[in-house]
């Protein structure tokens, strides 16, 4: 073996040393960073807990006991490393979060406490190591999976991710454990998804019509036809949440949330001020609404009624 440099140990030592604290879940990160840059999306988990989407950063924070906000995982801002640009999440009964992440292409399953990252459809691309070709987890490699532009995610029954994907133009079933994304329907830009209460699921298009219906089967039907804001309003609907009464769909343009009934009656539960640009939107177990606002740098709350008021700041 030919001898090595003097210097060698050292960049060793550090080596491992940086590895191990990526092996930690960027716990430094998670120490330092103090609260969203652009806060895009909100979701809530097992047991009530929320999470906020800072697809700038990017970061997934979780609201922490006193409203504090802890970071789960932050990645960096180099193209195409993982959760390079987090678009909506959803977290199974064993408390992992699973990502739509439109920047590597996949979807990313996060454990509880954001240490171990796995890429459900793709694989790395580039590394410093030999694991490229791999789903190893490097946050300073580039990753690609079988998507395009995974948008809303949520779970069927039996614990598959069903994602809404703007770039494809169709809702895909995955299995949790990773492998090929399955088509279950087409629909033209499909930006949210929820789960019905039949099992069904609700996705928010920016097509023709605007918010359709997707059977288990596939079968798509619209619950709204056309447009979910009158023809004089600018629209751009983003997200949404099924509810006791129905169904709401947050709406960035309008500075809105559209509360339609199951027989796709359209009003507004909440228009103007204090929303500026409303994105991501949760259902809290007592029913109230969390919406996040980009603009606004807020997480407001919204009553069932439509009062609205505002639960943190940025």
């Amino acid at each position: 073996m030919p001898k090595m440099p003097s210097l060698r140990p050292l960049l060793w030592s550090s080596l491992c040393v940086n590895l191990s604290t990526v092996s930690l879940g960027l716990i430094a990160s998670a120490q330092t960073a103090s609260k969203p840059e652009y806060p895009s999306g909100v979701a809530v988990g097992n047991r009530g807990i929320i999470y906020i989407i800072d697809q700038e950063a990017p970061a997934i924070f979780r609201v922490s006991e006193g409203d504090k906000l802890t970071v789960v995982y932050k990645g960096n801002k180099k193209s195409g490393t993982p959760v390079y640009t987090p678009k909506a999440l959803v977290q199974d009964s064993a408390g992992n979060l699973f990502v739509c992440d439109p920047g590597t292409m996949d979807v990313w399953r996060i454990s509880p406490d954001g240490t171990k990252l796995i890429p459900l459809t793709g694989e790395k691309l580039d590394s410093k190591d030999s694991g490229a070709g791999t789903k190893a987890f490097d946050p300073q490699a580039r990753y690609s999976g079988k998507l395009a532009q995974p948008q809303g995610i949520t779970m069927d029954s039996e614990g598959n991710l069903i994602v809404a994907d703007v770039g494809l133009g169709a809702i895909l079933q995955i299995s949790a454990a990773g492998g090929d994304p399955v088509e279950m329907a087409r629909i033209r830009i499909p930006c949210g998804i929820a789960r019905d209460r039949d099992g069904s699921f609700v996705v928010v298009s920016r097509g023709v019509d605007q918010l359709v219906r997707v059977s288990a089967q596939g079968k798509v039907t619209p619950i709204v036809k056309g447009s979910l804001a009158p023809k004089d309003v600018a629209s751009y609907p983003h997200h949404v949440i099924v509810d006791q009464q129905g169904y709401v769909v947050s709406d960035v343009y309008a500075k809105a949330l559209w509360r339609v009934s199951p027989d796709g009656k359209v009003t507004p539960l909440v228009q103007g001020d204090p929303l500026k640009n409303p994105m991501g939107i949760a259902l809290e177990p007592n029913g109230n609404i969390l919406v996040i606002d980009t603009f606004a740098k807020a997480l407001f709350r919204v009553s069932p009624d439509g009062k609205i008021s505002r639960y943190l700041s940025f």
